[in-house]
């Protein structure tokens, strides 16, 4: 994962450095607020997790790093760092994941490291974008299909909403779960909601897929008919097994 530190004091987070790159995790370092929101605003750097010291000198105060962080990329882990535990009831109001105190302990920090591995894992049931420098997360049950258009790409929603976003579907293809299924040059498919792949009409040679919650058909290439075939096969089977 990528991790953010942010401290003024470099050495009372030196430790928490260690501890994650012994872990094998990518991160960086920040000596204030401004760098690391520069780096979300400007150079679009993402984070799966900041670890942030609300003490720290900066013109903007832990909390607001906090919140401007969040209103950049909503999806952010934010574990709070710091050496007055009286902070810990005010922090709830950024929905810290969690919350560590100076000098950090080891034990301390295998929690905040375990939980967030926890966090993170059930997030691999949701598809992360980026529209307008936002990161936005939809849980994968909410996605229908998505569909490549004028070099954008669709996500058609389960409620019938869309929204959409630059990336080739190449890309696109090597970011999805196996719930996912390319069925032509144009689209991906949510296996969870195929319901049956069959010929448009009786006259047609052409094939395509029925959604749940879409009228919709969606066409299906000679290309990847035999990847959707075994694709259909497993998620039934899967079905089967409970």
């Amino acid at each position: 994962m990528r991790i953010a530190l942010c401290d003024d004091v470099y050495h009372e987070i030196e430790d928490i450095e260690k501890y994650l790159v012994a872990n094998k995790e990518d991160v960086d370092y920040f000596q204030n607020g401004e760098a690391l929101i520069e780096a979300y605003e400007k150079q679009h750097q993402r984070y799966d997790v900041v670890f942030l010291d609300l003490e720290i000198k900066s013109e903007k105060e832990g909390f607001q790093i906090a919140d401007a962080l969040k209103s950049i990329d909503e999806t952010v882990l934010i574990v709070f760092v710091t050496s007055h535990r009286q902070y810990v009831y005010e922090s709830f109001k950024c929905s810290p994941v969690w919350f560590l105190c100076k000098p950090v302990e080891k034990d301390d920090l295998e929690k905040a490291y375990h939980h967030i591995k926890f966090l993170l894992s059930q997030h691999k049931q949701t598809f992360s974008f980026t529209d307008s420098h936002q990161n936005v997360r939809l849980r994968c049950d909410e996605i229908l299909y998505f569909e490549a258009q004028d070099h954008e790409i669709i996500i058609h929603k389960k409620d019938g909403t869309t929204q959409s976003f630059r990336l080739t579907m190449k890309e696109l293809e090597e970011q999805l779960s196996e719930n996912f299924c390319r069925v032509h040059a144009s689209y991906i498919v949510n296996m969870q909601y195929v319901t049956r792949i069959a010929r448009e009409s009786e006259d047609s040679r052409q094939e395509v897929v029925t959604l749940e919650y879409s009228s919709q058909p969606i066409p299906v290439s000679r290309r990847y008919k035999p990847h959707l075939n075994e694709a259909f096969l497993y998620f039934k089977e899967r079905e089967l097994r409970g």
